[in-house]
């Protein structure tokens, strides 16, 4: 069991190392330079594409019809939940910088590695738990007959 997180652990820590902007030549260690274009459009692309999600997904609140009070109740929680997911990201991007640096050193420090993928993994699960916590309120928050529609909408989803 030790081996295969040990495994998991490492390939977790070589997707991460793979996925961050590597130079074209691999001698050089600045990142590329990216064109103001290219900028502004992951920027529109990110923002358009995350600018609604979850409970607050404008969709899921008409069709569910959510009263302003319940509105204003989600709303009041996404912004209390906010310095947390905040943090939470801050903590995620440390963790995938030490692990790139870690993958990056020779001798590989496998123990320092261990530790790195220790963190990112607990990174995820708080991260899944503040989640949980708000799909938790936001079930708690509708009617009965708002709940029977949720589910209907969910169980159609997938």
């Amino acid at each position: 069991m030790k081996t295969r997180f040990t495994t998991y652990a490492l390939a977790l820590g070589l997707c991460l190392s793979l996925s961050q902007n590597l130079p074209a030549n691999p001698t050089d260690s600045t990142k590329q330079p990216q064109s103001e274009m290219q900028k502004s459009y992951k920027k529109k692309a990110h923002g358009e594409k995350h600018k609604h999600r979850g409970m607050l997904n404008p969709r899921l609140i008409r069709a569910l019809e959510l009263t302003e009070a319940q509105r204003m109740s989600l709303s009041e929680r996404r912004s209390a939940t906010e310095q947390k997911r905040s943090e939470l990201k801050a903590e995620k991007s440390r963790a995938e910088k030490d692990m790139k640096e870690a993958l990056a050193a020779l001798p590989l420090d496998k123990k320092r590695i261990k530790e790195i993928s220790e963190r990112i993994l607990l990174n995820q699960r708080r991260f899944s738990e503040l989640r949980l916590e708000g799909v938790v309120f936001f079930v708690e928050l509708l009617t009965p007959q708002q709940h029977a529609k949720f589910v209907e909408m969910q169980t159609r989803k997938s």
